[in-house]
């Protein structure tokens, strides 16, 4: 692994041609694509939505660790490898914030996709 799995890839460009922009997004790996001239608030806008994607993927990726250890440990605990219910306790209770954390971000979608639908990508 190069480290550059993780990172978001946001393109701001000038070209105007469309088949030349569609070739480009063929080859490339990106997340975003504006085209210049870019607006302050449509700049900031993309990077906090790729944010906000990102913060969402973590927490994702942290639900489902914790939740695949929580049917592990609960199944069949380990002798001597757990400090106790408290370790348990302690998985549960980081689930549930997880969860409510997950289904609150998703409960805000429409707004993100209203919000990804208002910045101005391609201007002719």
């Amino acid at each position: 692994m190069s480290g550059s799995e993780n990172a978001t890839v946001l393109i701001v460009d000038d070209e105007r041609d469309v088949a030349d922009i569609y070739a480009l997004r063929l080859r490339m790996d990106f997340h975003d694509y504006l085209c210049k001239p870019v607006e302050k608030t449509d700049l900031v806008a993309a990077i906090e939505q790729q944010l906000r994607i990102r913060q969402y993927d973590d927490q994702l990726s942290e639900y489902f660790e914790v939740t695949s250890k929580l049917a592990l440990l609960e199944q069949e605990p380990p002798s001597g490898q757990l400090d106790g219910p408290e370790e348990l306790t302690t998985l549960r209770e980081r689930a549930e914030d997880l969860q409510t954390s997950l289904d609150d971000t998703l409960a805000e979608f429409d707004d993100i996709d209203t919000a990804f639908q208002q910045i101005t990508r391609y201007q002719h």
